[in-house]
């Protein structure tokens, strides 16, 4: 299955959670990190708390179901 999502800007980058195989973060040029749902066309959660570019996220190592 093929999905997209839209953004206000680039996405600089993604990561797949490792929990739920349908949950992915992303990375956007406009400070934004926002987290996805694969079956849902909006977003789960988006955060707006960086001044500029946001250029990687990752999924916490400790406490899976956070990231940094």
């Amino acid at each position: 299955p093929f999905v997209s999502f839209y953004t206000n800007d680039a996405v600089f980058d993604c990561c797949w959670s490792e929990e739920r195989e349908n949950i992915l973060i992303t990375a956007g040029g406009d400070g934004s990190i926002i987290m996805w749902d694969v079956n849902h066309p909006m977003p789960i959660f988006h955060f707006e708390q960086h001044q500029q570019e946001c250029v990687s996220v990752d999924w916490n190592a400790h406490v899976r179901c956070a990231y940094t």
